[in-house]
């Protein structure tokens, strides 16, 4: 037959399929029931092989290779999973709803599929009110982390302290308070956030969650840099990187390397803006190996501020090279304020390569973006833009520019895969750098948790302090 016609008869049996079981109610549950179990099944597989690699050593069988190929079955079939859980709901089938909608929450949160997880876990809730509490505290859980990545803290905040008080036992506590802490940092109530963060530290220790332990200290790190205690924020930090990179766990070392760099920024980006540079470029090289695009975008617009920190007219050039790259990505994914920001970072390091007239227009176009938006700039959001941006005084690099040439180099080299220099220096702590000579010399691209970086504009104001509604760095749990 005519090869655009290759699925007709396909289709045909679908159809006939479908109106035997709706002829009998009870063959139309058990069919239900079964393709429940299978999708149950295959997005358990999914999601354990889409997580941590380090998880991996809990299970014996999975069906999917490699990452990449767990993700590409979520992207292929997410929607039918979704129309399944729809299907149950009306159905009646009670924590069958749910089960499908926590193995999903994972990728819905990784590839910003808000709409899709508050739908599915709005019924997941619903259908949780006609089994028992336990499965109640698990919906609104994942309802409320839904919620607060959409922006929605008001239903996020009730959908979380409705499951803080259903919380069967101490670890699903502690798992509410972590995302509570995420919450309260997106409405920037940071001092709310540093509280949340402990609880769930202390809960952890007892119950020697390591695993747990490292995101608490992560999300606790980043709501104590907001609230410029940079000491103990990167302290916790550090600690959180170690166990994290014990624990091979990719997403939790992504965030807390970025969170860490963030911290350094604030704090004194002159003598700590090398090991934060590294830090960032270790978090790019972990999001292109993880295929995330958001992560990657956000890294590369965190550098560029760095950068700039450090000091722009040492590091223009690499300022221009990674806001480009940032606001393409944002760009692509339809994320406006993010690529206000990016565009903001690309006209600083126009103004800082002397490329006055483009950074005039970029950065007019930036502030036209973020005024649509409703959101305020900061206090030196409108640079001069008649001269190029000069040295700033003490900068290592004017001291000894060959020296620290390889420092603005360092994201180009990982995005063409040359991992060499970065892995020929080791910072240990954020003070002390060590240099291995000889480096790697390979040159190739080498739960808990759900979620995305930080992703604050390292520029202006929201450089050190953010501005209320952007979103936390730390993975959602539960």
């Amino acid at each position: 037959g005519h090869p655009g016609r290759r699925w007709d008869m396909h289709d045909l049996v679908r159809l006939y399929a479908t109106e035997l079981a709706l002829a009998d109610a009870y063959l139309y549950r058990s069919a239900l029931t079964r393709l429940l179990e299978h999708y149950e099944r295959a997005a358990t597989d999914a999601d354990r092989r889409f997580a941590a690699p380090g998880t991996l050593r809990l299970f014996h069988v999975n069906r999917f290779a490699s990452r990449a190929q767990a993700l590409g079955w979520l992207d292929a079939e997410h929607g039918n999973l979704a129309a399944a859980v729809a299907a149950a709901h009306r159905a009646r089938l009670g924590s069958r709803v749910g089960e499908p909608v926590r193995r999903l929450a994972r990728y819905l949160e990784f590839r910003r599929h808000t709409e899709e997880w508050i739908a599915c876990a709005g019924l997941a809730l619903d259908a949780a009110e006609h089994v028992d509490a336990a499965h109640v505290h698990h919906a609104a859980q994942s309802l409320g982390n839904a919620c607060r990545i959409a922006g929605r803290h008001d239903e996020a905040e009730r959908h979380l302290r409705r499951a803080l008080d259903l919380a069967p036992g101490r670890t699903e506590e502690g798992n509410t308070w972590h995302n509570l802490g995420l919450l309260y940092f997106s409405t920037g109530d940071y001092a709310q956030a540093v509280e949340c963060h402990r609880n769930d530290l202390r809960i952890c220790t007892d119950n020697g969650d390591l695993l747990g332990a490292a995101h608490s200290l992560s999300g606790l790190g980043d709501a104590l840099r907001m609230r410029k205690e940079h000491e103990e924020a990167a302290a916790s930090l550090v600690r959180a990187v170690e166990v994290f990179d014990q624990l091979q766990d990719t997403t939790g070392l992504m965030n807390a390397r970025i969170n860490l760099a963030l911290v350094l920024m604030g704090w004194n980006p002159v003598w700590y803006g090398g090991c934060g540079i590294w830090h960032l470029c270790h978090a790019l090289r972990l999001a292109r190996e993880r295929d995330d695009h958001h992560a990657e975008a956000v890294a590369l617009l965190d550098l560029g501020g760095l950068y700039l920190r450090i000091c722009p007219a040492c590091y223009g050039r690499a300022v221009v090279r990674c806001a480009t790259r940032a606001a393409d990505l944002f760009e692509r994914h339809d994320e406006p304020l993010r690529l206000a920001r990016a565009t903001e970072v690309l006209g600083r390091g126009l103004l800082a390569v002397g490329d006055l007239t483009r950074a005039r227009r970029v950065l007019d176009r930036a502030r036209a973006s973020l005024e649509a938006l409703g959101v305020r700039p900061g206090d030196d959001a409108a640079p001069d833009t008649g001269t190029r941006t000069p040295h700033i005084p003490g900068c290592f690099g004017r001291q000894d520019k060959d020296r620290f040439r390889w420092l603005g180099r360092l994201p180009d080299d990982v995005i063409r895969g040359d991992l060499r220099q970065l892995e020929a220096v080791t910072w240990v702590g954020f003070r002390f750098c060590v240099r291995h000579p000889s480096g790697s010399g390979e040159g190739t691209r080498g739960s808990r948790s759900h979620s995305t970086p930080a992703d604050q504009s390292a520029v202006g104001d929201d450089a050190d302090h953010g501005p209320p509604g952007t979103e936390p760095s730390g993975p959602s749990t539960g």
